[in-house]
């Protein structure tokens, strides 16, 4: 026992270091480089293990370490930093800088014949292009490393590729090349025995078969894709793929299987608590009560993966600010460190003497606390108790007093940005604003502004309600300000564009997992005052265009301002308007309350005939019947989202 407990007294103090893992490692190694070369090495190392999640300090490294080789004439090593820049821009979604490095490194390769970095690079490429939605190039860099792939014989990179160029075909909705690509991948995979990669490329044929609306086949290979990531303990992708096969059996109306095999998933989800797979089974079982007309169901689905949504969107932005907190911290305490250090020798003496005196006290306190106690035990336990809880009612009081009157301040802050009154000039048509929070402040806004001689109008509806959404209306509101600021006139699918841009870039989001997935839904127009000619877009949110007593929508982009792995460009649509027609735009608010006899969603289609019923009507009168027919529906039901509608009479 006794030789136990001293290997035990050994193996304890190592276990941190093993648990530390390379990045501490290589860091302890850097400070202790022996020479320069050695020094660049490290700092290539460095740059791949951040790559991901530290993008600016791996790029920091990799230019150092390419500074080095550039200077030592080592065109090779040169190459490789390159390549660690590219890396770090590509995960800092700094698209043009990644492909600027990449092509650097490509042209050294190419130099030197080294037909596997080659085949590397230019798949790197593909990859960048792919994620800018460029599928034309992405397509192009895949092919040219396909064929070194093919000329060195190397069948993993050949199988990895041909999964990559089904992706490209799918996204384009070739979905006839995409299977001959996913099916040749599945082939390669099979013969190297990559269990993984065969689960993955079952799935893409299933996924391919879905959109074929083949739901059978789909769910056949689903359910092969399923037996592979079970024996390989994949939870993750069991939970999905069990998801999935519950949304086959919901298209060909098997109700009950698909509410067993989503169950399936979202219990799995639950216990490894992988928020991102709840929050998708939720989703898809309200779809499933939704088409079993069970709107009860559907709505208890629906409020559950709304909040789900915020859960997960309130945890990555603690999880932000914890990060900048520890940053903060743990720079004050290195700054805290060196001063100690420089003063050390100094304050020995004064360090050993104020110790010993404060444990003196430390002790006398003690003995005085002690005494007191024993004392006054049984009275003073009583007293401090009511004291406690008394004091405890006051701080909770203060605390909700405090977040109620910031909140409420926020509102007012967002009111003021808003300005409905101020987008009312002599110049513009004659409109409404239909707007109703769901909570203090909203995720909805509305955006107008005059320029050389035209006038802008937005509705927007943000990811989340609340405090979380009412982030996101002021940042689009101010990048739409920003934008509009421009010299040039924009069109209205220009300026979604350049928008999107912004939010991607500065939300940081490049589609990695647990990362920020917020962005928002948008419906834009630009009247020109002169002419009556009306430019539009929008990403989900349509336009409503009344003309003659019909209602004509102008449907929007199924994309929304945020990050998606296929981004096109926004379609931008013309339409000459003439007096008296209405032009209506809205979030998706007003048509997804639930109310009714039957607790139902309002839907679309009853508020397209509620608008063509009373647009002959003064538009004060538009707003006020549409508010009191939303309140007579909703009834005593929450309000599910915020709600925001605007009519405008040319």
């Amino acid at each position: 026992m006794r030789n136990i407990l001293l290997l035990l007294c050994f193996l304890i103090p190592l276990a941190p270091l093993r648990a530390g893992g390379d990045l501490d490692s290589l860091r302890q190694l850097l400070e202790k480089a022996p020479s320069e070369s050695a020094k660049a090495e490290l700092e290539l190392k460095l740059s791949e293990h951040l790559a991901k999640n530290e993008c600016n300090k791996a790029k920091e490294y990799a230019l150092s370490a390419l500074s080095f080789y550039t200077k030592a004439g080592d065109a090779l090593n040169q190459a490789t930093a390159l390549e660690r820049c590219a890396g770090a821009c590509t995960f800092a979604s700094d698209f043009e800088q990644a492909i600027a490095y990449n092509m650097q490194a490509l042209g050294i390769y190419e130099k030197f014949n080294k037909k596997k970095s080659v085949s590397y690079v230019l798949n790197k490429l593909g990859l960048v292009y792919y994620q800018l939605g460029d599928y034309r190039k992405a397509l192009a860099y895949y092919k040219d490393a396909m064929n070194f792939y093919r000329e060195t014989n190397d069948l993993e990179g050949q199988g990895f590729l041909l999964n990559n160029i089904g992706n490209i075909y799918e996204k384009e909705k070739k979905y006839d090349s995409a299977l001959v690509n996913f099916q040749s991948s599945l082939k390669i995979k099979e013969g190297l025995q990559d269990r993984q990669g065969m689960a993955t490329s079952i799935n893409n044929i299933g996924n391919i078969y879905f959109h074929k609306e083949e739901y059978p086949r789909a769910v056949e290979y689903w359910k092969q894709s399923l037996e592979i990531k079970e024996k390989l303990n994949d939870k993750p992708g069991i939970s999905n793929t069990l998801q999935n096969i519950g949304y086959g059996y919901l298209y060909m109306k098997q109700y009950d299987e698909a509410i067993s095999w989503i169950n399936r998933g979202l219990a799995l989800a639950q216990s490894i608590n992988n928020k991102h797979y709840v929050k998708e089974a939720y989703v898809k079982l309200s779809d499933v009560y939704q088409e079993m007309k069970n709107f009860e169901k559907a709505l208890e689905y629906t409020q559950l993966y709304g909040a789900m949504k915020d859960t997960i969107y309130n945890e990555n932005s603690s999880r932000q600010i914890a990060e900048m907190e520890t940053k903060y911290q743990t720079e004050q305490k290195e700054k805290t460190l060196q001063l100690q250090k420089l003063e050390l020798n100094k304050k020995q003496l004064v360090i050993y003497f104020v110790g010993t005196g404060m444990a003196l006290m430390l002790l006398l306190a003690f003995f005085i606390y002690r005494g007191y106690r024993q004392k006054k035990k049984a009275h003073l336990i009583i007293s401090l108790q009511k004291e406690e809880v008394v004091k405890q009612k006051h701080i909770v009081e203060e605390k909700n007093k405090e977040m109620l009157d910031s909140i409420n301040y926020a509102r007012r802050i967002q009111d003021a940005l808003l300005k409905e009154q101020d987008h009312v000039t002599s110049y513009l048509p004659a409109h409404f604003i239909l707007f109703k929070a769901k909570d203090i402040v909203s995720g909805d806004f509305y955006w107008g502004a005059e320029k050389k001689g035209h006038w802008f109008v937005a509705v927007a509806d943000c990811t989340g309600h609340g405090v979380p959404g009412a982030f996101m209306s002021m940042l689009g509101i101010a990048y739409l300000n920003e934008i509009n600021a421009l010299e040039a006139l924009l069109t209205p699918a220009e300026i979604l564009d350049k928008l999107r841009e912004k939010i991607v870039k500065e939300l940081k989001q490049a589609g990695n997992p647990g990362e920020s997935k917020d962005g928002m839904d948008i419906s834009i127009l630009r009247l020109n005052l002169a002419t009556n000619e009306v430019q539009w877009a929008g990403a989900y949110n349509p336009l409503y265009l009344i003309r003659n007593g019909e209602l004509t929508e102008v449907k929007a982009d199924k994309q929304p301002i945020g990050f998606s792995y296929s981004p096109l460009p926004f379609t931008n649509h013309t339409v000459q308007v003439a007096k008296g027609e209405h032009i209506y735009l809205l979030s998706d608010g007003y048509a997804d309350q639930f109310g009714g006899p039957k607790g139902k969603k309002f839907k679309y289609q009853q508020l397209k005939q509620i608008l063509v019923d009373i647009h002959p009507q003064p538009l004060p009168f538009q707003k006020d019947f549409l508010n009191k027919s939303l309140e007579s529906w909703k009834g005593s039901l929450e309000q599910v989202d915020d709600i925001t509608l605007i009519g405008i009479r040319i």
